[in-house]
């Protein structure tokens, strides 16, 4: 009777002891899924962002007079849809209160798409802008609910996509002004109110380059690189887009040096956020790992208790 207890004893603090750290493991595991999913939530975002910049820019550049420009409004529209339909397949909005205001943006963004070629260029393009500050705000959400403490997604979300969204305007407005052959004042004082928040956001990136010893090499060039073509295509734009006399360019080619420029730096928040999603992934495979070995051990233990019982009382008999 004593070793049935004693038994009995053993195996119930085995399986309660397994159990707690086993649920233990679980939560953390499932936050961890959590974060995944949010990475995969924000790469959509992002993609959303930069083909909303795209329809943005080729619609203004239509309206002004460069007609060539509509097949490709039509794609990045489609993509636009493409990556809707992806954050509406992953279904977080239970995780994190953002589904509301992701919703009603995704409603004002399909209104504009339909609208886009019988209305006021400059009034579109200032509520694509809108649109797309709020999406920006999201990505930033994002970061400080899910990754709190991870500087280098925190410096993406709130440097480099603003980064982009202010090339983007600079390219978009700029390629109108280039086919439409005119420049208004107040579209000179946006071009350059546009490139000032471009300078500012460089400085930030320069200044998180020096102070963030972690970061490898390939991605410090990179970042190097892209700082040095803005500087050009911010000279380019001051010399042949703000200066209509000497206008030398396309609005195509200027609107793809523009896109040039934004894939620089979407390169950038690429390499992070693969860099996070690797951290996200070893994590999980870590907490599956020890959720096996955690029910292994427990077995051993209630294997060594079972046979300890038998041979006591094998032993107790002769």
């Amino acid at each position: 009777m004593k070793h049935i207890l004693s038994l009995l004893t053993v195996t119930g603090l085995t399986l309660f002891l397994t159990l707690s750290l086993f649920f233990c493991n679980e939560r953390s595991s499932t936050a961890t899924l959590e974060r995944k999913n949010y990475m995969l939530y924000l790469e959509q975002i992002k993609k959303l962002i930069i083909a909303t910049q795209k329809t943005r820019g080729l619609t203004n550049y239509y309206l002004n007079g460069d007609v060539g420009a509509k097949m490709l409004i039509f794609n990045e529209q489609r993509d636009m849809r493409h990556s809707m339909d992806a954050i509406k397949e992953l279904n977080l909005q239970e995780s994190i209160k953002i589904h509301t205001v992701y919703t009603n943006v995704q409603k004002q963004l399909l209104h504009l798409n339909r609208i886009a070629f019988t209305h006021d260029s400059s009034l579109l393009f200032s509520k694509y802008s809108q649109q797309i500050d709020t999406l920006l705000g999201l990505a930033d959400a994002i970061t400080s609910l899910l990754f709190p403490k991870n500087k280098d997604l925190y410096f993406a979300t709130s440097t480099l996509l603003p980064l982009t969204e202010n090339i983007g305007k600079l390219r978009g407005l700029g390629a109108g002004l280039v086919a439409r052959g005119s420049t208004t004042e107040s579209e000179l004082n946006q071009m350059n109110e546009f490139m000032e928040e471009i300078e500012r956001f460089i400085t930030k990136e320069l200044q998180y380059l020096k102070e963030a010893k972690h970061l490898d090499h390939a991605l410090i060039n990179l970042e190097k690189k892209s700082v040095s073509m803005l500087k050009a295509y911010m000279q380019t734009t001051r010399i042949h887009v703000l200066k209509p006399e000497k206008r030398t360019l396309t609005a195509d080619s200027y609107f793809t040096e523009g896109t040039k420029n934004i894939s620089e730096v979407i390169t950038i928040f690429d390499m992070i956020e693969k860099n996070i999603s690797s951290e996200i992934d070893k994590n999980l495979s870590d907490q599956k790992r020890d959720a096996f070995i955690l029910w292994f051990a427990a077995l051993l233990v209630i294997l060594f208790v079972f046979r300890y019982h038998y041979l006591a009382t094998m032993n107790n008999r002769t």
